[in-house]
């Protein structure tokens, strides 16, 4: 039996961002092999990368050198006594692609 509180870990993905185009491509897989509480994607390239948790929408980016991180128990709340975690769905495919524009002021929400 497993134990509740201990830290369990996805395989890393290595995934070669130069292959990115301006097109939507699934950068782990089959996707997630577990239900995520964090996250981090780190960005080697020289390009901004867009995320997306369908493959369609733009949900999140990365910049040029940069890291994002997403934990979400950092803050999460209860209900009624209830633990109100948010998690990244067991099988959970992340798309990526890269993007041309410039001089952007991008915005993301979670909810």
């Amino acid at each position: 039996m497993a134990e509740l509180n201990r830290l369990e870990h996805e395989v890393l993905v290595n995934f070669d961002a130069a292959t990115l185009t301006g097109v939507y491509q699934i950068i782990n897989g089959s996707g997630t092999a577990e239900p995520l509480i964090a996250f981090k994607v780190y960005n080697s390239s020289e390009n901004l990368i867009i995320l997306s948790y369908d493959g369609t929408n733009d949900h999140d980016f990365v910049p040029p050198g940069g890291t994002f991180i997403f934990d979400s128990q950092a803050n999460a709340d209860g209900f009624e006594g209830i633990r109100g975690y948010k998690k990244l769905p067991q099988g959970q495919k992340v798309w990526a692609k890269t993007s041309s524009n410039t001089n952007r002021l991008l915005f993301v929400g979670y909810r």
